[in-house]
């Protein structure tokens, strides 16, 4: 006598499978009408809203100029303040008071260029949010495929890395050849000094280099900076110009604007990443 097989559990499995993925399907639908347009208005709004903390204009105006005190914490190598106004420094003055220089007597000189030195890396993370906000307005949808979405978010989270390595790395591209023309200081600076500015995320960074090719590479000095001391080797900058510091004092000063903008492109990243990682999920399932 054949042994009768009992078919019902796999036909519960199918049925169960099924209602599985329809659930899946419908959880996914309902994220990529819903949800994904939500997700890029939002970025849109948030980047658009970060552009206003570094906006770019041609011509600067005093009324939304920021100044910020330049000191060294605890020690009186460089003291004074800058004028910022966007992406510009408009103009300052330092006393500046380097131990082997001048018998150690403080040089005091006011920037004031004909034409502001530009921050060339908030001009390029200025253009890298355009860029974004370009990419996500022109694929603006009502709903997503699950593929599309994907990629848009991909990519913004591409070009969001993009803007944090520019805040945090400085790169002599942001630099040289674009250092302050010691022409623009008063008294004009001397000629072994180079002046700095360049972005350290929250902070503008304020660089001094007294360069003399008769001391040793391997010297070494110490500036404060912020509360903390930073020991430096004489040639690890200006390597591009095959010259070597004898001295150099490095002082980051706190921009309430960039604070203000860091954090914000944190909450954006956030944003993205979150998105991210519920596509993943779903694409997974699929």
């Amino acid at each position: 006598m054949p042994i009768p097989i009992n078919t019902s559990r796999s036909v519960i499995d199918e049925k169960t499978l099924a209602k599985e993925k329809e659930v899946i399907a419908n959880e996914i639908n309902w994220y990529l009408t819903t949800q994904g347009p939500v997700v890029v208005e939002e970025l849109i709004t948030k980047l658009k809203g970060a552009l206003t903390y570094i906006h770019f204009k041609n011509e600067a105006n005093v009324a939304d100029s920021l100044t910020l005190a330049v000191t060294s914490s605890n020690c009186d190598t460089l003291k004074g303040f800058i004028t910022v106004n966007d992406i510009y420094v408009t103009k300052g003055e330092l006393s500046i008071k380097f131990p082997h220089y001048n018998r150690g007597n403080v040089v005091k000189t006011t920037f004031s260029p004909k034409e502001p030195h530009c921050l060339y890396q908030l001009q390029d993370v200025y253009n890298h949010i355009h860029k974004i906000i370009e990419i996500l307005e022109h694929y603006k949808l009502k709903t997503y495929t699950l593929e599309q979405l994907n990629d848009l978010i991909k990519q913004t989270i591409m070009f969001l890395k993009k803007i944090k390595f520019i805040m945090s790395q400085k790169e002599e591209n942001y630099v040289f050849p674009y250092r302050c023309n010691p022409k623009n200081f008063t008294p004009e600076l001397p000629s072994d000094f180079v002046v700095e500015f360049y972005i350290n995320m929250s902070n503008i960074v304020v660089a001094i280099f007294n360069i003399s090719s008769s001391h040793s590479s391997q010297h070494q000095f110490s500036s404060k900076i912020i509360g903390r001391v930073k020991t430096i080797k004489s040639g690890n900058h200006l390597s591009n110009n095959k010259i070597n510091p004898s001295n150099e004092i490095i002082v980051e000063c706190p921009s309430p604007n960039l604070l203000k903008f860091n954090k914000l492109m944190n909450d954006i990243y956030d944003i993205a990443n979150n998105c991210q990682y519920k596509l993943k999920i779903f694409l997974e399932k699929q």
